[in-house]
């Protein structure tokens, strides 16, 4: 195989496209499609910094091999502003993108930033924070990566211990001063420790610091009143349906009667502080029913609705289904008649016909893989292909470093590994299972990738995809 890997001009979106997203900025239209990387920071799992939580796949850093300020100042976080300068959402931004080709416009993270001015002394205005996965609820439409009793209980591997720690909030200071808000997510962030000491730290430091927690509602005790009243706190909260039943089915361990009650204090906390209140849904399988239903509780409590679009896991999402099967979906919700006499009943609807939006072009996006196989068999390969080379690419950079850019041993290294993985992938069929095993290759850290590939793991990994490919095909899925 060759080593000299496609060399493209930047893929910008459609001007037309663009032109029309920016009708759905709420303070008009902007120099730049996406403002993220040039304000913010998001302090992930494993001491992994990332643009935001859509773009998990370039890695900007990690903490605490490199300093906060020393990431956020570095090469790779530079590359992606060249990107999004040049209206390229293919380093890694690819959920926005397809919300925003499917014009499913209230949906797409990206224009949430456009209010924050590019800081001029150059530190972020943002900082989200998603520092540990302790949580105790065990959602269907959740992961272990996100939750710790999914990890412990259905997964059955280690608890993760984060790298977080006091240095980690040391550091933040000289950042916190030039803050406009701080995001929280979890697991839960209410049972998550560190939050508290950064929490004391802002308020102590910049008490003008806009909080935000996504919380699942189900925690409220002394200790979170007493830290809620010292800042303004914005409340998300993670309700999928308002029928008792559906709900606890969906969130696990969580009391749909408690949440109700406790819903009702963090409104009044929001409304006593003049912060912000929301709904935040995940639209799944099993509630797709119970939309409407929020809507109307949503706007009966005069707050915003927002919906999250679920990728992972495949059990759960919508985007895979069968055409007929959206189209089903699409009509049941397109029936429902909602109310526009207030602003915040109009900024409701706009977000359930955006989302009703991308039922339509998941379908149509469907009804094409369906109907032309051959096409999606060809672009598949182009995805396979595309995969290979981010796979052998990041090995080279790897290799290149680790044995001091001696061109022979790099040579032979690189050999070693691509024959490894060629002999146990390339004839493995359909090409769907080729592309998920590197997809999944391709997601590892380096060094976990490494040891796969040196400690004869590499078949942990195909047993692994090979059941994630099955429950695909089982069930009719599309890729």
């Amino acid at each position: 195989m060759s080593r000299i890997l496609n060399i493209r001009k930047y893929n910008s979106l459609n001007e037309d496209l663009i032109r029309e997203y920016n009708l759905h900025r709420g303070s008009g239209a902007k120099e730049l499609i996406c403002y993220v990387p040039f304000r913010m920071m998001y302090f992930a799992f494993n001491g992994e910094v990332i643009a935001c939580c859509h773009n998990r796949s370039h890695i900007l850093g990690v903490y605490p091999k490199q300093s906060i300020k020393k990431i956020w100042f570095g090469s790779k976080i530079k590359k992606l502003r060249k990107y999004i300068k040049n209206n390229d959402l293919d380093y890694g931004c690819y959920v926005c993108k397809d919300q925003i080709m499917s014009k499913n416009f209230a949906a797409a993270k990206s224009k949430m930033y456009d209010h924050y001015p590019i800081p001029k002394n150059k530190y972020p205005s943002v900082m989200e924070f998603e520092l540990d996965n302790t949580c105790n609820l065990e959602c269907i439409m959740c992961t272990g990566l996100f939750c710790s009793l999914i990890r412990k209980n259905l997964e059955n591997k280690e608890l993760v211990k984060s790298p977080y720690d006091s240095k980690f909030v040391n550091q933040l200071t000289k950042f916190i001063p030039y803050l406009e808000e701080a995001k929280f997510y979890g697991g839960e962030p209410f049972l998550i420790k560190i939050y508290y000491d950064i929490w004391e730290k802002m308020i102590e430091i910049n008490p003008s610091i806009k909080f935000m927690i996504q919380t699942n509602g189900t925690v409220l005790n002394d200790k979170i009143k007493n830290i809620l009243n010292k800042g303004f706190f914005n409340i998300n909260i993670s309700i999928d349906s308002v029928n008792k039943e559906n709900y606890e089915l969906i969130r696990k361990n969580a009391d749909f009667d408690r949440v109700m009650e406790n819903i009702k204090y963090f409104h009044e906390y929001c409304k006593d502080r003049n912060t912000f209140f929301s709904i935040i849904p995940t639209p799944i399988r099993q509630n797709w029913q119970d939309l409407p239903g929020l809507i109307n509780f949503c706007n009966n409590l005069q707050v915003p609705v927002y919906f999250n679009t679920l990728i992972y896991p495949y059990k759960n999402a919508l985007w895979n289904l069968a055409p007929e099967k959206l189209t089903e979906i699409y009509d049941y919700l397109s029936k429902t008649q909602l109310p526009e006499n207030t602003e915040n009943e109009k900024q409701n609807k706009i977000v359930f016909t955006d989302f009703l939006n991308q039922i339509i072009a998941w379908k149509n996006e469907n009804i094409i893989k369906f109907k032309d196989k051959d096409k999606n068999l060809i672009a598949l390969n182009e995805k396979l292909n595309e995969a290979k080379n981010i796979f052998i690419s990041n090995l080279n950079i790897r290799l290149s470093k680790d044995l001091k850019n001696n061109k022979e041993k790099v040579s032979q290294k690189l050999n070693f590994y691509e024959n490894l993985v060629n002999s146990k992938v390339n004839n493995l069929l359909p090409v769907e299972f080729q592309y998920i095993i590197y997809f999944e290759l391709n997601k590892l850290k380096m060094d976990d990738m490494l040891k796969v590939l040196e400690n004869n793991k590499f078949d942990n990994i195909i047993e692994n995809t090979m059941s994630t490919f099955q429950e695909l095909e089982n069930n009719n899925y599309y890729l």
